[in-house]
């Protein structure tokens, strides 16, 4: 699929490094450098007894739309149970430290292109 979409002109998809892609369990923004370590223990505490657990990459899909993509984003599949357990747990312990807590149903998944459009505002 990237290599079809990268024949077009202008581009359509500005893709994520492959190194980059990730699923973000909690987006803390801007962080102090003095906040850093007791937020690394909390993250550490929520993490303890995690056992390692399978995912797969399943699905494929935009935001906000297929319509009007500005992200397409790939979806996984698996032990969802663990990874949500997981991040409620950092959601939950990040609160503590007087992080706001995401207002959004969890969603796993990872960003994987954007609209080069979004990307220059």
């Amino acid at each position: 699929m990237e290599a079809q979409l990268k024949k077009t002109s202008p581009p359509v998809v500005k893709w994520v490094d492959p190194n980059s892609i990730h699923i973000t369990l909690k987006f803390l923004g801007e962080i102090s450098e003095d906040s850093i370590e007791e937020l690394v223990l909390a993250i550490e505490e929520s993490a303890q007894g995690t056992l390692p657990f399978q995912l797969e990459v399943r699905g494929l899909g935009a935001f906000p739309n297929l319509e009007r993509p500005q992200v397409l984003w790939a979806g996984v599949k698996g032990e969802i149970e663990k990874i949500i357990q997981l991040q409620k747990s950092i959601e939950s312990n990040t609160e503590q430290l007087g992080f706001p807590r995401e207002s959004r149903v969890f969603f796993a998944s990872s960003d994987i292109g954007e609209s080069p459009r979004r990307s220059q505002t």
